[in-house]
């Protein structure tokens, strides 16, 4: 099976109004406490990079937790930029496998990729993304989705129908890898490689984790 990584990425440029103070409390929808530790990591991270790619607009940052709930805490440069953050980050998570299509019955038409077709597999199936490193002196990245029971059933399905196709990986609505499937029986997990870098993979899996699991509610 040989596997695609596709990267896009936007830069926004705001200007300054004033530094503007936001807090979240986040909860997870898993009770595992080390998972929850690495949730509250990555969410951190996420959220940092972000900002960062809104033109550094974080100032401070500050974390608490509170009766048994985290509290995030941010002075951002931009109230703007506070304001694109909150909306980002409470927007719903989704992810959709979908198999090659004609256009002309396809469910979505991704320019230079063709068409898909959307399947039963949701981000309900999915349950955690890791990054590794990986390739000559470990200087690439790869990522390992690893699918529920129910998932791994439905992916079996999938692989058998589209043998010799391609299969694309949509998150919130953008393809983000193409497999091209090459036998009709499938791992229990999916794995990536040939990310152009293991930090590259690490941002991946954090967005996907963090928009798995974790919730984030705007504090007054």
């Amino acid at each position: 099976m040989s596997r695609h990584f596709l990267l896009a990425s936007a830069l926004l440029l705001l200007t300054a109004c004033g530094a503007t103070n936001v807090r979240y409390k986040i909860s997870f929808n898993i009770d595992d406490a080390e998972q929850q530790s690495s949730l509250t990591l990555a969410s951190l991270r996420v959220i940092e990079r972000r900002l960062s790619r809104m033109g550094d607009q974080l100032l401070e940052q500050d974390m608490k937790t509170r009766e048994g709930k985290i509290i995030i805490a941010l002075k951002i440069r931009d109230k703007e930029a506070s304001e694109i953050l909150t909306a980002e980050l409470v927007k719903p998570f989704s992810l959709a496998i979908m198999e090659q299509s004609p256009e002309k019955t396809a469910d979505t038409t991704v320019e230079g990729h063709g068409g898909f077709r959307g399947t039963d597999i949701t981000q309900e199936h999915l349950q955690w993304v890791e990054a590794r490193t990986h390739g000559p002196e470990g200087k690439q990245g790869m990522v390992i989705l690893y699918f529920s029971p129910d998932g791994r059933t439905l992916m079996q399905k999938i692989f058998k129908k589209n043998n010799g196709k391609t299969i694309g990986i949509f998150v919130r609505g953008q393809l983000v890898s193409k497999l091209t499937v090459d036998t009709d029986k499938v791992q229990d997990d999916i794995v990536i490689q040939n990310i152009p870098s293991y930090e590259i993979a690490r941002v991946f899996a954090d967005d996907m984790n963090v928009g798995l699991h974790v919730t984030f509610a705007p504090l007054e």
